[in-house]
């Protein structure tokens, strides 16, 4: 038996009197058998085999290459076996293909959908939350073009984001409306070299409540601009949220300049009043408190009326100034016409 130099630095020196089949690994010995008989069976046809062999030092290497058969041919009249050591390569396959089902298993459990896509925007990868998303049955879109079979999403918003994330190989970010599936997506897009990952999800409930919440604030809004009396509200904190044209025009100011300020930065002279406790009282207690207030800078008497919530408060605010002064004009009257009566009776009798 010949072997040649390379074969004795791969496999090791004296093996020459040894059967090379012996030193086959025990699990690979099976195919190596198959492969030596299909040689025989082909003389001169090359028939290729990988497994693991036992090299001189009693240590197993992956062994790649081919049995040929040349029994007949004058001069070598022997199996001939060419091979080279291909452990190296195996072990980062199977790393490899470790780490790739690390890789799919983790994605696999996220509770975003993710897909991943080359350039073509073919799926080479998706999670079963993706799928649901998108309505299809476990493992369907793999190897398909979502262009095929999504075509109706063609040139709108929600397909544009993924060749425009490659091509300029920056992260992007959709949340846009599918026609194909009649639901709201929202993602965000990673490009590589080879293509373009996703994680989104299903925000069309969320965009409903959002639809919802903006006619009702703007029924809100309106319902509140129609009020003839001055109406604020004002976050946990006495932060101006809301101020109609009425209340600005009451308390005399912008009300853009209002909106973000508390009371107490707007009119810190408030501070330690009565108004000032029955803002606190009715924050705290949430129950309803009114008071009528008199604020001398703007000679001006307000009847308040406070309403809470978990947000803050609501406040009605009735000028009640030409009110307040006429009560006092008749109380003066009244002051003075019970003083004349007084004085009157005085005189009478003495």
């Amino acid at each position: 038996i010949y072997r040649s130099p390379g074969a004795k630095k791969i496999a090791g020196e004296d093996l020459e009197n040894e059967s090379s089949i012996n030193r086959v690994h025990p699990d690979d010995l099976g195919i190596i058998q198959i492969k030596f008989a299909e040689a025989l069976q082909h003389p001169g046809k090359p028939v290729p085999f990988l497994g693991r062999y036992l090299n001189s030092s009693d240590i197993y290497f992956w062994m790649e290459g081919t049995f040929t058969n040349q029994i007949n041919t004058t001069g070598i009249n022997a199996i001939v076996t060419n091979y080279r050591d291909v452990t190296e390569r195996i072990e980062a396959e199977v790393k490899l293909k470790s780490s790739e089902g690390l890789y799919r298993e983790v994605m696999g459990r996220i509770s975003e959908g993710f897909m991943a896509m080359d350039r073509e925007l073919r799926i080479n990868f998706i999670n079963s939350v993706a799928e649901q998303i998108l309505d299809r049955e476990p493992g369907f879109l793999v190897g398909k073009k979502m262009t095929d079979e999504f075509p109706v999403d063609v040139g709108r918003p929600f397909f544009n984001a993924y060749p425009k994330s490659i091509e300029t190989g920056s992260y992007g970010h959709i949340a846009e409306y599918s026609v194909a599936l009649n639901k709201w997506i929202e993602g965000r897009l990673y490009p590589s070299e080879s293509g373009v990952s996703i994680f989104f999800e299903d925000v069309t409930l969320r965009k409903k409540r959002e639809e919802e919440s903006k006619s009702m604030e703007e029924k809100y809004v309106n319902l509140i601009s129609r009020i003839t009396e001055g109406f604020i509200s004002v976050d946990k904190n006495f932060r101006y949220t809301y101020i109609n044209k009425q209340a600005a025009e009451m308390l005399q100011r912008d009300t853009l300049q209002m909106i973000g300020k508390t009371i107490w930065e707007e009119f810190p002279d408030l501070v330690g009043t009565e108004t000032y406790s029955a803002f606190q009282v009715a924050m705290q207690s949430q129950r309803y408190n009114g008071i009528v207030q008199y604020y001398e800078p703007l000679d001006l008497w307000q009847e308040i009326h406070m309403y809470p919530s978990e947000q803050g408060l609501s406040v009605l605010m009735r000028d009640i100034t030409e009110k307040k002064k006429l009560e006092i004009r008749l109380g003066d009257r009244q002051q003075k016409e019970n003083l004349r009566l007084t004085a009157a009776t005085l005189e009478a009798q003495e």
